[in-house]
Order: structure tokens, then sequence, then C-alpha cells
């Protein structure tokens, strides 16, 4: 750096300060902005003129202002943002460019303090870059160096520029920044940059005026305001601020000497000035005539398809458009078949958008495998629409998925926000081939449209596993339980890692609530989450994957310490007699409050309790008495006589002496929690049944049930476990657990815990059972039981 430069810029840190001193002074916008910027580009040009002594030979190389500095809106804390912009590379002038850019982060960082960043650009670049680097060319001026880098730089820009896909991104771009600040510019605290009526409506509103091939707009006498303020609010505060709250509009009005509440109306007159003024300028995208990009064009409103263009690049086109306001066509003209990764910007849209595409006709011949479903009818009653509809209405519930939702934590921690929605557009493809599982065929189709349209080989394992995955999640909140630790790490082996289980546990949601409304319940939801947390850990490998029983009974110790409780000795006992499925299955809260139950068995034979659970629906019943031959059947048909539909239930037996069984059911009464008197009702029936005053077979008589009904079967999966899980699907009806536990019990079997719901217009149930004697379970035996003829 020449002595010469230093002195310069010594000279220009003074002036720079004299420039803020007549801020002060005399408060400007613009005007002020310009003389800022112009002392900048002068400290620019002594650069170069330093850096073209030493290297005199060099290429040509623009040097060019962008963004703010570009517009020459210079506040007093406002960075300055470069482009060294050459005709092409080479080692002589990326070595001028190192030494350049470090004198210069010597002149404007040390002695100026302005922060400066530069991005070095070649024209063959341009396509490459997002909206964000095109809009920063868009404001950008030569400072110095040779003017033909630049010039030709511009024409590159401009003779292919993604006008849609850029206007897309700004709309976007600037709806997400009002949301984030204010939504109106009728606010006490406005953000003067990026709020509703902010600096950014003024730029936004030139970019889609450029974008669309009008010339910029000059300053407006709001938007001059504008910049006013926010040039005395950086002087004030000493920094990058845009933020004005009470406390700085006050410092603001002293200055201008005026009422700070006069000054806010002011404030917020510009503001809403300058909001309108975006809002009227986004009629010319619907009023005016222009080019889209290579294959379109806006006119009168509409998007108009040139003939011949790719039918990927179309969709993609067709998805812009829709977004920025132009309606689509009823019809397309010819096109070629070409389709690649860009098809992901269409399919990615919002539903809305979705569906205007689909109404061209395009699907049929990018995505045949998706436009056959759209009369599609699905296999199941308990379905409301086509299988294209569902598909759709399972978008639209993912993406009201927002704040407030339990979801949207889940949501928030994808690492690809677009694949549930990608995997529930391909979930049921599969329906559309009769032969097979839907969910099998599907993932087939899936690598087959992947290839087809050349897509990374990461999304196309994602998309054929959650495809092919897409009902395990509900299969195992249904008829597994999902209390008891090996049922999660079974569940945690199958899914790969922690954003498939994400994706999957949104996927699951969005699909069952789409079938149709009613189908989607408190219980499930409850469920659903509660195996997304459990498998979690396990998945993401920070937590053991089983809990041993002794590590059981230190968190119930330790949580009745922490409750005061002094029978420590009495639970330690407790604990002891109960199995170790129960230990693992049940809360430390709850079964303290067992433990006080089996105590009061001593002076009561047997003890029933009612528990609300308002947030499912459901009222707990838990029976603590004596073990006696058939005890659960017993209570199965008195639950089965007063019409209760039973969610869940859970079984356990001391090992004590006398046996006491610990029983829990979840039921409701219509939809509803149980009322008093039907609580009373099943009071005194339990008491008489479990006692022999009355039989299960005189007790379901009395209420004009058949006790020996049989039931229907239409599928029975069973797993070799320890204990043996029997997975049912049968008709719906009342009564279901009453004769599955009468099948079970016939077999000489003991029920642990079972799982009732419904699923696809039948009924499913999921049963945890084994032999009393720890015998192994004839498997034959107990399948010919179960789907033996029904008299």
């Amino acid at each position: 750096m020449s002595e010469r430069f230093k002195n310069a810029t010594q000279s220009m840190a003074q002036r720079r300060q004299d420039l803020f001193s007549q801020l002060r002074a005399q408060p400007s916008g613009w005007e002020w902005c310009r003389k800022l910027s112009a002392l900048h580009d002068e400290l620019w040009r002594e650069l170069w003129s330093d850096i073209t002594m030493e290297f005199p030979d060099l290429p040509p190389l623009s040097i060019v202002a962008t963004g703010g500095y570009g517009r020459q809106e210079m506040s007093p804390s406002s960075d300055i943002d470069v482009a060294f912009i050459p005709l092409a590379e080479s080692p002589e002038l990326d070595q001028a460019i190192r030494i350049l850019f470090r004198n210069a982060h010597d002149a404007f960082g040390r002695v100026l303090g302005v922060r400066l960043s530069y991005v070095y650009r070649l024209a063959a670049d341009l396509p490459g870059l997002d909206s964000i680097s095109l809009t920063s060319f868009l404001d950008a001026r030569l400072i110095t160096g040779s003017s033909a880098p630049f010039q030709n730089f511009k024409e590159a820009l401009w003779s292919d520029f993604p006008t849609a896909e850029f206007l897309n991104a700004k709309l976007e771009e600037r709806r997400g920044e009002t949301e984030r600040t204010h939504t109106t510019p009728l606010v006490t605290q406005p953000n003067l940059k990026h709020g509703a009526g902010g600096l950014r409506d003024f730029h936004c509103n030139n970019w889609i005026g450029l974008a669309i091939g009008e010339r910029a707009i000059p300053p407006t006498y709001a938007a001059d305001q504008l910049l006013l303020y926010r040039n005395l609010l950086h002087l004030i505060s000493g920094k990058l601020q845009d933020d004005l709250n009470f406390s700085r509009r006050d410092e603001l009005a002293e200055v201008l000497q005026k009422d700070p509440f006069v000054l806010g109306s002011a404030i917020a007159e510009s503001l809403t000035q300058n909001h309108n003024d975006y809002l009227h300028g986004l009629r010319r995208l619907t009023d005016n005539r222009y080019s889209l990009g290579q294959f379109a064009d806006a006119a009168r409103g509409e998007v108009r398809i040139n003939a011949g263009a790719p039918a990927g690049q179309t969709a993609a086109l067709l998805a812009q458009a829709k977004t920025i306001g132009l309606e689509l066509p009823n019809q397309l003209p010819v096109l070629t078949p070409q389709v690649g990764p860009e098809i992901l910007s269409a399919l990615t849209s919002p539903t809305a958008t979705l569906r205007a595409i689909e109404s061209t006709g395009i699907f049929e011949l990018i995505f045949p495998e998706l436009a056959v479903c759209k009369t599609l009818m699905p296999g199941d009653a308990s379905h409301r629409y086509t299988v294209l509809e569902h598909t759709f209405q399972a978008i639209e519930e993912f993406e009201r998925i927002g704040p407030g939702s339990p979801f949207s934590e889940i949501r928030n921690e994808l690492a690809d926000p677009n694949l549930p929605s990608l995997a529930l557009l391909f979930h049921d493809l599969g329906k559309a081939i009769p032969e097979g599982h839907h969910q099998d065929t599907g993932a087939i189709i899936v690598s087959e449209v992947v290839d087809r349209w050349g897509l990374e080989s990461s999304l196309k394992f994602n998309l054929s596993w959650l495809v092919k995955n897409h009902l395990l999640m509900s299969q195992y909140i249904r008829v597994r339980d999902i209390d008891h630790p090996d049922t999660i790490t079974e569940f945690a082996a199958l899914v790969p890692n922690l954003e498939l289980l994400r994706t999957l546990t949104l996927l699951t949601y969005c699909d069952v609530r789409s079938v149709s409304p009613e189908l989607w319940t408190p219980v499930q939801q409850t469920y659903l989450l509660s195996l997304y947390e459990r498998a979690s850990p396990i998945i993401d490998s920070k937590e053991n994957p089983s809990e041993v029983e002794s590590s059981a009974i230190r968190r119930v110790l330790s949580t009745a310490r922490s409750t005061g409780n002094t029978s420590i000795r009495d639970i330690e006992e407790f604990l002891s007699v109960m199995p170790t499925r129960y230990l693992l299955s049940t809360s430390e809260e709850t079964i303290l409050i067992h433990h006080q139950l089996y105590n009061q068995v001593e002076s009561e034979s047997i003890i029933v309790t009612f528990q609300d659970h308002r947030e499912l629906g459901l009222t707990e019943i838990t029976l603590v008495t004596p073990d006696r031959p058939g005890s659960l059947l017993n209570i199965l048909a008195t639950l089965y006589a007063h019409n209760l539909s039973i969610q869940n239930l859970r079984c356990a037996t001391s090992e004590s002496n006398p046996a006491i069984i610990i029983d829990s059911f979840f039921v409701s009464k219509a939809g509803s929690l149980l009322p008093h008197h039907l609580r009373q009702r099943l009071d005194h029936d339990f008491r008489r049944v479990l006692e022999g005053e009355v039989t299960a077979t005189e007790i379901l008589h009395s209420k004009g049930k058949d006790p020996d009904r049989k039931q229907q079967f239409f599928t029975l999966e069973i797993t070799e476990k320890n204990p043996l899980i029997l997975e049912i699907r049968a008709p719906r009806g009342r009564g279901l657990a009453y004769r599955l536990a009468k099948v079970i019990s016939e077999q000489g079997l003991s029920i642990l815990t079972a799982r009732l719901g419904q699923w696809a217009g039948s009924a499913s149930a999921g049963f945890y059972v084994v032999h009393p004697d720890d015998q192994p379970i004839n498997i034959p035996s107990l399948r010919e039981a179960f789907l033996s003829p029904a008299d």
C-alpha cells in the first residue's frame, strides 16, 4: 500500500466523519447516501490506481458495487458489497485481487470501520446463482476498472434471465420478511427496512419492474423519508439497526425537533404510502405483457407456453406462474417429453398450485403414474376421496402443521422440509396396480420414476423406504404395546435414521387424517407422538434401547422418595412380586398408585377405580382383586354388556399368594367419557360377576347379547416372540375384545395386554399372550381356533 493511498484513506476517514456531522445538522435520505457512496467510490479508485501501478499489464477487470452500495443507498452503518468481474480467469489477476482485497479490508475495515465483503464472478457463473445473488446484480454499477467485463456480464444476465423463478422467489422472500417483522405498515415500532411498508417494499417493487423489462423507478418521497429516518437511526445507535423502538423514536424526534407522536404518525404515513406503492406495483404482474424466460410469456394475466417447450421445465414454469398470480392455460401446446430434476420445484409447490398444474393435463405426460389416480377408487370403504384427491388432502394436512400443532416441532427439525410432501405425493401410487400390496408396488414405482427423472440416489432411497413403510407406524400404534421397551426397540430397528422417522411420523399423521375426519382420534395422536418420542433416542444412539428390571425398580423408588412416601420397604416388596413386563411398561406414578390399591385388597376383595383422560376422550377403569379363573373374560363380558368401546387393556398378575390381578381398561361410551351413573352400574356388575353372583353368559343375556356368537376374521398374523403377538383384522362391531379373549382363553392362554382400534373400515386388534406355565404355545392349534368357520 503506497504512502499516497494511506494519506488518501486518512483524508477519507475525516470526510466521512464530516458527512456524519452534516447528517445530524441537515438530515436527508438519498442525497446524503449518495454522498457517502461517492466517498467510498473514491477510495476504490485510489485502490485500483495503486494496484495498476503494481500490475500494469492486468487483464480487464470490473470492480462493481452491488446491493445497497450499488443503489448508492449507503446509510451510516451499511455494509459495502462489491463484485470483481473479469473477462476470464488468470493467475496474475488472482494475485492482484488478493492484494486489492487485503488493502481494501485494511482501508475500509480498520480505518473507516466499515464491514466489507466481495464476490468473484464470471458470466459463466450466472446459471447457478440464486435469486439473492441475482438481485444484487440488478442494482449493480461500475465503480472502477474496465467496463468491458461488466458490460459482458450484464448482457449474459439478461440474455437468459429466469424471470418466473426470480419473481416467485422475490415474492416469497418478501412475504417471509414481513411475517418475521410486521405484515401491516400501521405499527408503532416499525422495522424501517424489512417490515411492511419498509424500504424493501420499494426495492422489491423496483426489482419486479426490472425483471419484466421496465426501467428503474426513481426514489419516491415516501421511500426518501424512510431512508432519512434509517440514516438517523444508524447515526444515533452507532450500529446497523432497522428496528425503530420507542426510545430510538424519541431520539430521532429530538434531532428533527418534532413531537415523538407526530413523528410516529409521519413515519406511519410514509410506510403506508410505500406499502401501497408496492401493492399497486404487483398488479403489473397480471396486467403487463412480459417474457417469463425462454419457453413462456405472460399476457393479460395468463401464462402462455411455447410449443415444443420441455415438459419438465414447463411444469416448473406453471408452478412459478401460478404463484405470482397468473392463470394457467386449460390446454397446453405440444411439448417435448424431457423431464429432469427441475420437476421437483413443481411437485413441492403448495397444494393449490399442484391442483392448478394438474388441471392443465401435464401430469399425463410427465407423471402418468399420478394422473391415473385422479378418478381411481380406493379399495376400502373408509376412504372418502379418490386416490389423487386423498393425496392432495394429505399434503394440505401437512401444510396446515404450524405453530401450536403438536407436530410442528417435528416438522421444524426436518433437514429436507420437502420430503414429507414428496412422500405423500407418491405414497398411494401402488393402488393403481391391483396385484400385491400397494405399499410394495408403490416403492417399485418410486424407483422407476426417480430414475426416469434423473434424481439423486439418496432421494430415491428415502422415497422408496417411506412409500414401502408408510403404514408401519399406523400398524404399531393400532395393535402393538408401545409402552413396552421391546416394542420400541423392534420398531426402531426398522427405521434407518432420524430424518426418516420424523418424515414417517408426519406422513402417518397426514395420511390417516385425510382418509376421513372421523378416523384420526386423540388416542391415535397420543400413541403416534409417544412412539416417535420413545424411538428417537434409540435411533439417534443416545440411549440404551432396553431397560433392565433393576433400573425400573430404582426409578420407582426414586419417585416414591421424591413425593415423601415413607413406605419404601413395602413398595420394594410389591415390586418383587410383580412381573418384569409390568415394571418395564408402566409409569412410576401409576405403579405407586397400583401399590396403594394392592394393599387395600387385603381389606376389600374387589377394588374398582375410574380415572378420566379428557385429552384422549377415554376413561381408565382399573380393577384390583384376587385372581380367579376367567376373571378377564368376566370383566370383558361386563364391558361388552354395557356397549363400551375398548381402546386398550393391560393385565398384570402378581406372583404373591394369593395372586392379585391389576387390570386396566381404557374405554369410552359413544366416543365420550363414562357418565357417573354408568360408573356406578359398572362397579355393581363387576362385583357381581367376579364374586360369582352371575355368570358372564347371564350378564350378556340380560343385555340382549349373544355370548356364543362366533367372531369372523379377515386376517390373523402371529409373531412368534415371548410373549406371542396376535394381530387381527375383523369386521367392526361391539364385543370384539370379549370374543377374541374367549378364543384365547379356550386355548388355555393368558392375555398380558391388548390394543383395539379401527382401520380401513374394519376393526383391528393386537393381543400379547403367554402360556401360564411358560409352556410352548401350539401355533397351528391357535391359528385353527381363530380361523375356523363361524357356525
